[in-house]
């Protein structure tokens, strides 16, 4: 008789492949969603905070962008810079997330974006800025400004818990 023993990647990988357990990747580093996605898992989540911890780990990859967003936005405020960043960093997570929502029919490869939670009582201003970051991410294309969203089906947008945040949605 002869047993077959099966070799997992990791840890991560053994309890994607032998549970039913989801593994979801809360950050938006291409590098760390891209071993993530490689031991199975199926998602990912952006928020402010996430983005913070990936600009200190990588500021070198998006120091220049962050530049150009500043020159770019001269009205802008640090908050709007910021939440672009969001956008962005979402952007390259869908990508990669793309073939996972593709190949299950949009069951998993999705991203989970948060809204800017100090809209929680304001419905308008959570919708305001939900829909142009519907609009202006486009799965599997380049970002630039002023571009628009055309497949919004996999990004999940995270919002208030609050009236005015249900109410969005």
């Amino acid at each position: 008789m002869t047993i077959i023993a099966t070799v997992y990647k990791s840890p991560l990988h053994q309890m994607t492949q032998t549970t039913c357990t989801c593994l979801w990747n809360d950050s938006s580093s291409p590098t760390e969603l891209g071993y993530a996605i490689e031991h199975g898992a199926v998602g990912a989540t952006c928020n402010p905070v996430i983005v913070v911890d990936v600009l200190k780990r990588e500021m070198h990859l998006w120091k220049d962008r962050i530049l150009d967003l500043i020159r770019s936005m001269p009205g802008a405020a640090e908050h709007d810079i910021a939440w672009r960043l969001v956008d962005e960093m979402s952007i390259k997570s869908a990508e990669l997330l793309k073939p996972i929502f593709d190949a299950h029919n949009g069951k998993n490869g999705r991203l989970s974006v948060q809204t800017d939670p100090r809209f929680y009582r304001d419905t308008a201003a959570i919708v305001r800025q939900d829909l142009p970051r519907c609009r202006r991410i486009e799965i599997g294309a380049t970002f630039s400004v002023g571009s628009r969203w055309s497949n919004s089906r996999q990004r999940m947008s995270v919002s208030p818990q609050s009236t005015q945040g249900c109410s969005a949605r």
